[in-house]
């Protein structure tokens, strides 16, 4: 294929930016750039400028079959799809792509097919971004499950982790790893600020004599360390209640198809 005509194409210059692409082999899986009617779409498209499936490679062609398998499977477990569809056109993009589609669960019977292809409905953006970072993470770290889609207790499990275990574990689950270990590091400096200022806030409180069996001088003093930071661990405890609440929600909504 001229270079010319390499030189135009939007594909190859995704893939030489390197902008949200895994690189697998000669190919390259990345979500698809324009908004979608689905949020789970993803596109697989070799490296190197080629427009029809039969220029392919033969050790490309072995290649593909097995890169679109572990695509689809990896679409399955982000996005909970019901199926995935595959297509094949390259009529507006002048460049071999094939296109998995996650169909949801519920999906109207009259926007199946390649009736979903043409819907004119718009998935969230944010929704599909994140389905696309965890199918392309599952993808690179090689934990994708043929044949498997993402459990529906997989929701209340995130739920539950980030609600009771820690804000952010749910997130982990979910495959959001940014987002969740910057939630649960929040929540460990939070909750040490919180210790460090209660401890501090009693121990400065405390008289020069005390007797440490006497439970009501203990109390006393926990008192007066208490009312004299009440604000400051008020507020602070009410900021990490948000973090926690808001975790569990995010955790839960993300982990939905």
């Amino acid at each position: 294929m001229s270079s010319t005509a390499a030189s135009a194409c939007p594909e190859c210059d995704r893939i030489q930016r390197a902008r949200g692409v895994l690189v697998r082999g000669a190919f390259v899986v990345h979500g698809k750039p324009e908004p979608g009617p689905v949020p789970g779409w993803l596109v697989v498209a070799p490296r190197r400028h080629v427009e029809q499936l039969d220029e392919l490679a033969p050790d490309e062609a072995r290649e593909l079959g097995p890169l679109l398998k572990d695509a689809s499977a990896a679409l399955r477990q982000a996005a909970g799809g019901e199926k995935i569809y595959l297509a094949v056109f390259a009529e507006q993009l002048p460049h071999l792509h094939v296109h998995l589609v996650a169909r949801p669960p519920g999906w109207p019977l009259d926007e199946r097919g390649a009736a979903l292809l043409r819907s004119a409905l718009v998935a969230d953006a944010t929704q599909a971004a994140r389905v696309t970072q965890g199918a392309l993470g599952l993808l690179a770290r090689g934990l994708v499950r043929p044949g498997a889609t993402r459990p529906a207790s997989r929701s209340h499990k995130a739920l539950l982790l980030s609600a009771l275990v820690c804000p952010g574990a749910g997130q982990l689950v979910n495959g959001e790893r940014a987002k969740g270990l910057a939630m649960i590091a929040t929540a460990l400096i939070g909750t040490a600020w919180v210790a460090w200022r209660l401890v501090s806030s009693i121990l400065g409180r405390l008289p020069e004599a005390i007797d440490v069996s006497d439970p009501v001088a203990w109390a006393e003093a926990m008192s007066a360390a208490q009312s004299h930071s009440s604000a400051p661990l008020a507020i602070g405890t009410l900021l990490l209640g948000s973090l926690w609440i808001y975790s569990a929600w995010d955790a839960y909504r993300g982990s939905r198809p």
